[in-house]
């Protein structure tokens, strides 16, 4: 029997970060004496960090590192792994927020890494899901974009790893119960190792007491989901969170604003494949349901949008117009980035429209399985 222990951690890598440079070197201090198997990063930004914590898990036996860098900035993911990693890959989000808060502008994804273990293929997949930008509970705005994010997540993993046990271990911006997780754990067919060997701890990953937490919210956003192949089963033993003291000897409150999150599988003979229960096909098509509503909430919110910007688009046409025809050409410029800004808003819109459209295309087919 083959066992082996993964862990997810959010370094909080943004080139701004406090004490953004120490905390990495505590990080990468920490996995090289942590003896683990796989290890998924999120928030990694800068070359020199990344660079950094490759070196601390390649001492701790770690040699096989991938990151994801689709474009300039990078997406901060990270696969490390103590097993070769035969394939790996990024897919891009359609949905990702608006130009309002910031993580439209980083390129988030799925990363992929297919890694060679001793039992066989094992798929590893990580993500930064959209935030919820609001410390308001019971206010987020953008939740149809992040129900689109775990919709496409969860039809890649039932594409790209039916033949092999997957594990999708990332700060998922999702609360447990959420629909954001119930989608994921559903659609995907996954279950969840910390709730899976200890069910009754909250297992807080963003916590107010952390000095490096802004927010006053504490919540859990980080997660180790686990599911299956057709041979093998990947069954939970143990599950902690980590990353909640200090860096020994480093002077630093904490490792980061997130803790992280550590799980260990026996790796098993699969049961007998028996067709799929009555009550699961319900549960599935029932899940495709609620989720296709929330983007059906995002559709109509988008359309409004569609005609704001539409409407700025257009008034900034016309008052240009009337300008150029007096003798205030000089205040020109302002109707003009009027009419670019809401021409590209529109355009954005309209991907957006087209993104919704797409996958709820994809739930209807579930729907009607």
């Amino acid at each position: 029997m083959h066992a082996f222990r993964a862990l997810t951690l959010n370094v909080w890598g943004l080139p701004t970060a406090r004490d953004r440079a120490a905390r990495i070197r505590a990080v990468a201090g920490y996995l090289a004496r942590a003896d683990l198997d796989v290890v998924a990063i999120q928030e990694a930004w800068l070359p020199a960090d990344r660079r950094t914590l490759i070196a601390g898990v390649a001492q701790g036996g770690l040699i096989h590192a991938r990151t994801y860098n689709p474009a300039l900035a990078g997406s901060g993911l990270m696969i490390l792994s103590r097993w070769p990693v035969v394939e790996s890959g990024f897919t891009p989000y359609l949905l990702n927020g608006d130009p309002f808060t910031p993580d439209f502008y980083a390129p988030k994804g799925i990363a992929h890494a297919r890694l060679d273990a001793p039992f066989g293929p094992l798929d590893v997949y990580t993500t930064h899901a959209l935030a919820q930008h609001s410390n308001i509970g019971g206010v987020d705005r953008y939740q149809p974009h992040r129900i689109a994010q775990m919709v496409q997540f969860a039809r890649l993993v039932v594409n790209r790893s039916a033949g092999a046990p997957a594990l999708a271990l990332a700060d998922f911006n999702v609360l447990p119960g959420s629909p954001g997780y119930r989608v994921f754990l559903t659609l995907g067919g996954f279950g969840e190792a910390f709730a899976s060997v200890r069910p009754a701890v909250p297992a807080i990953t963003y916590d107010s007491r952390n000095p490096y937490a802004p927010q006053t919210l504490t919540r859990r956003l980080d997660y180790i989901f686990y599911r299956g192949g057709p041979s093998l089963a990947l069954r939970p033993t143990a599950a902690e969170i980590t990353h909640r003291d200090t860096p020994r000897g480093s002077g630093l409150p904490a490792y980061s604003d997130h803790y992280g999150v550590l799980a260990t599988f026996e790796v098993e003979p699969a049961p007998p494949r028996v067709a799929g229960s009555a009550r699961d096909d319900v549960l599935r098509r029932e899940m495709a349901r609620e989720a296709a509503d929330i983007l059906r909430g995002g559709l109509a919110d988008a359309r409004a949008r569609q005609r704001r910007w539409g409407a700025l688009a257009a008034l900034g046409i016309s008052a240009a117009g009337i300008l150029a025809r007096t003798r205030r050409r000089r205040w020109l410029a302002l109707p003009g980035a009027g009419a670019m800004a809401g021409a590209a808003l529109t355009a954005l819109t309209i991907a957006e429209l087209r993104a919704l459209h797409s996958l709820l295309g994809e739930l209807e087919v579930l729907i009607h399985e």
